[in-house]
């Protein structure tokens, strides 16, 4: 049998004669665990993302609440006006403002940026009133 001896090429042999055949699984190996990395970092940024966006979310429905509820008493048909004013410098949007004699319930949505604002905007809800005390 004649073999064909390729000018430049030659077999690597381990120790004991045979050819490694495990040559360059470690660029493998490393390549896969740093797709992993990746994906992780990813789903962390996403999930920060999420994260940030529904803590604005609840910052501005908290601050339109007490605003609200601060003139609710005196001025009870700009109450929903002021919030949705404070909600939007808030970088929020007001979709739900009740009032009663002495109380303001608010609800509030943010988009969330990235690859969050796949599952939708975040929401959060607040209440704003005195509190009884007997």
């Amino acid at each position: 049998m004649n073999t064909i001896k390729i000018p430049g090429r030659h077999a690597r042999h381990s120790r004991g004669g045979r050819l490694n055949r495990e040559e360059g699984s470690a660029s493998v190996v490393l390549t896969g665990v740093l797709a992993v990395i990746v994906i992780l970092a990813a789903g962390f940024i996403t999930v920060s993302n999420a994260t940030v966006a529904r803590h604005q979310a609840q910052g501005a429905a908290d601050v339109a609440a007490l605003a609200g509820a601060r003139v609710v008493a005196s001025q009870p048909d700009s109450v929903c006006d002021l919030a949705s004013n404070l909600a939007a410098e808030n970088a929020a949007t007001l979709y739900e403002c009740r009032s009663t004699d002495f109380e303001v319930i608010v609800r509030v949505s943010v988009e969330a940026k990235g690859a969050a604002a796949l599952f939708g905007p975040a929401h959060a809800v607040a209440r704003a009133g005195p509190t009884w005390v007997s």
